[in-house]
């Protein structure tokens, strides 16, 4: 129902002007509507004019068609949010859910856990921006892949769901078939329904079913090479104290893995070095 409102209420608007997509802003870390008056639009170095919602909805307005569009985000996170080749969707068309990952700059809530690092080349080099991934266990219980289906032309995962948990906009990481080979990633673009969701992108190689699922933080590192990323704490079966992570770290070209510990309440500092 409150989605239905929402798009009678960007129909309502396009008899005024004409509407050009409809988002809704996560913060990537608390799950939270974002809906302050921070939050600005480009479309191909030009501002585009957007209708702020009370709900927690930015409706675009008097965009052009197939343009890249931009999410300027406020200091709290990561740089900002692109899609490319945005085509202006018609009435029917789903709301765009944006989920934003924190920066630098995110207050941390006191008592959260954190991941803090400096990444540096082996010459002392600052490594800046490194794309920083943290792959994590999920705090809703064993989210397993159940499988990969295809439908007209687009991929769908079909996860174990039994709490009913809106994935859309989450990024996920699945084991590779391939023992050795790096985590298989994709984004969940939209939801079909309480257990099927929409992969962003073709995955390279098809995980095996029943696999565990990990969510994926992440962030790039700015040019001195630091890089903060909030985790919904999750401990590790040994220890009520310590959380278990694996890092990625990745230039486009070159990776780098490793496993980290996390610890309850408190942003853990590390030093990388990366031998690039």
């Amino acid at each position: 129902m409150f989605m239905e409102r929402s798009l009678k209420m960007a129909c309502h608007i396009k008899m005024l002007r004409s509407v050009s997509a409809v988002f809704r802003l996560i913060d990537d870390f608390t799950g939270k509507v974002l809906n302050d008056a921070s939050f600005f639009f480009l479309s191909n170095g030009k501002r585009i004019s957007h209708i702020r919602k009370p709900e927690g909805f930015f409706v675009l307005v008097d965009m052009e068609e197939s343009r890249d569009l931009q999410i300027i985000i406020c200091s709290r996170y990561y740089c900002n949010y692109v899609i490319s080749g945005l085509s202006v969707p018609s009435e029917s068309k789903s709301i765009i859910t944006a989920r934003l990952t924190p920066g630098l700059n995110y207050p941390v809530p006191p008592g959260a856990s954190a991941y803090s690092a400096c990444f540096t080349h082996s010459s002392g080099i600052p490594a800046a921006n490194l794309a920083i991934e943290l792959y994590a266990p999920f705090r809703d219980g064993a989210v397993k892949l159940k499988s990969i289906n295809t439908l007209d032309n687009e991929a769908y995962a079909s996860l174990s769901n039994p709490y009913g948990v809106d994935y859309t906009g989450f990024t996920l990481a699945v084991p590779s078939p391939d023992e050795g080979d790096s985590p298989l990633v994709f984004s969940l673009s939209s939801r079909k329904d309480s257990t099927d969701f929409r992969i962003d992108r073709p995955l390279r190689k098809v995980p095996s079913c029943g696999c565990m699922v990990k969510r994926v933080y992440s962030s790039v590192c700015d040019f001195l090479g630091r890089a903060l990323i909030p985790v919904d704490y999750i401990a590790s079966p040994e220890s009520p104290d310590v959380m278990e992570v694996q890092l990625h770290a990745f230039n486009g070209v070159n990776s780098y893995f490793r496993d980290i510990s996390l610890s309850r309440g408190c942003i853990k500092h590390f030093n990388e070095v990366v031998d690039w």
